[in-house]
This record gives C-alpha cells, sequence and structure tokens, in this order.
C-alpha cells in the first residue's frame, strides 16, 4: 500500500506535527523531544521532506508501474486521506 498523498498534505502535516511537539514537550522516541533547534537545523525532518519526497514518488511509480518486479504482489495507490479510508473501511473485520 502506498500512500501517495500530494506535497502540500505531507508538509502541512508534518509542520503541524512537529511544531505541536516543540511546543508541547511531547515525549516521542526513547525520551526524545522535538526541539526548535532541531526543527531549524539541517537534521530536522522538514529538511528530509524537501530531499526525499519526490525521490520516493519517483521510486515507488517505478515500482508501482512494473507490477511484474513483484507478480503476487497487490499493488495498492491511495492518493487521498479519503480514498485510504475508504480502502480501510472496505477491508474485512479482524478475526
Amino acid at each position: 500500500v502506498w500512500l501517495d498523498y500530494p506535497f502540500y498534505l505531507v508538509f502541512w502535516r508534518l509542520l503541524t506535527r512537529s511544531l505541536r511537539r516543540i511546543f508541547d514537550k511531547k515525549l516521542i522516541c526513547n525520551g526524545n523531544t522535538d526541539s526548535l533547534r532541531i526543527f531549524l537545523s539541517r537534521k530536522s525532518i522538514m529538511v528530509w521532506l524537501f530531499r526525499s519526497y519526490w525521490k520516493h514518488r519517483r521510486g515507488y511509480g517505478a515500482i508501482f508501474a512494473d507490477t511484474g518486479l513483484y507478480p503476487k504482489a497487490a499493488y495498492i495507490r491511495l492518493e487521498s486521506p479519503a480514498a485510504a479510508e475508504k480502502w480501510l473501511s472496505n477491508l474485512p473485520a479482524a478475526g
């Protein structure tokens, strides 16, 4: 399953999540917290987004275009949160 959301949506969600964590001082991984200093640094997840979004999009696009690479796999590309919700709601219940 590929959540191929538009850049503006990924950017907005990442920005709001990061800022919320900076000001809430919410613990994230291994007791760490986000900080404004890290957010503004070259190690920022926002910098990572700008460096990797289109590269990953091209990579996944190539994999999904060549379904012969993994012929037994189901390739599901969801381009919006609404599409993801619809797909999830159609899955059979567990158990």
